[in-house]
């Protein structure tokens, strides 16, 4: 099986809750939200549910994607979700200081990603380690988010245990150290950049699809050769390593 997880956009076709509305400790909120969410009846296949450009990237990603597969979504307001869960519209964000951001630092940022994912609003696999830890030797696992989603979900990275899929992390920076701060047992499976501007202008995109775009040229690498590129160079994009 190959599976794409990549994180949610802003932009959805249903209207749902504000973040912004809630108040407490990080803990309280997801609770309370969570709650809320479970009573909305007025739900949407999740790959339904957002649009907009980065996410038609994300679709065209999924679709250069081997099959079998299988689409998954960070969601900062449901969790780890498959994109044909049936699911409620929301307004939250990861990204902070905006005004539906979940926290605003790293920590609140974990808090929160550890708290929705136990709720499990879905009752299906609700952690990226759950889905990880029960792939077999041919299986892939590739991520494609930017850092304030790897920076929520660092926890549930770190509990990956299985060495047996082939795994892929993109979106992540490598100047000397990796930003975000990825679990040194998984970063030998990151597939970084140095140089955000340049990759873009070989990508010839948006800002926003940057990620998404760099998948599909790594999923093609994937599909050709069989295995994941080493670094970004392998594949022709520039700002990479």
């Amino acid at each position: 099986m190959h599976h794409l997880i990549a994180s949610c956009v802003g932009s959805k076709t249903l209207e749902g809750p504000q973040i912004k509305n809630y108040s407490g400790t990080t803990k309280q909120k997801a609770r309370e939200w969570i709650k809320d969410l479970k009573r909305n009846r007025d739900t949407e296949k999740a790959i339904n549910l957002y649009r907009g450009g980065m996410w038609n990237a994300i679709q065209q990603a999924y679709q250069h994607t081997p099959k079998p597969k299988q689409l998954w979504i960070v969601s900062a307001g449901l969790g780890l979700i498959n994109a044909q869960d049936q699911v409620p519209g929301y307004n939250a964000t990861f990204k902070p200081n905006q005004p539906n951001s979940v926290a605003n630092t790293n920590l609140q940022k974990t808090t929160w990603w550890d708290e929705i994912t136990q709720q499990n609003i879905t009752g299906g696999t609700s952690t990226i380690n759950q889905l990880a830890n029960q792939l077999n030797k041919n299986d892939l696992l590739i991520m494609t988010m930017g850092k304030h989603y790897y920076q929520a979900i660092r926890n549930d990275l770190q509990k990956i245990e299985n060495k047996e899929p082939e795994i892929g992390l993109i979106g992540i920076k490598k100047q000397g150290d990796y930003t975000p701060k990825i679990p040194s047992h998984l970063q030998e499976h990151t597939i970084p950049y140095t140089n955000y501007r340049q990759l873009r202008e070989k990508l010839g995109c948006s800002m926003i699809q940057v990620h998404p775009k760099t998948t599909i040229k790594t999923l093609k690498h994937y599909k050709k050769t069989g295995r994941l590129p080493e670094n970004l160079r392998e594949i022709g994009l520039q700002g990479g390593r």
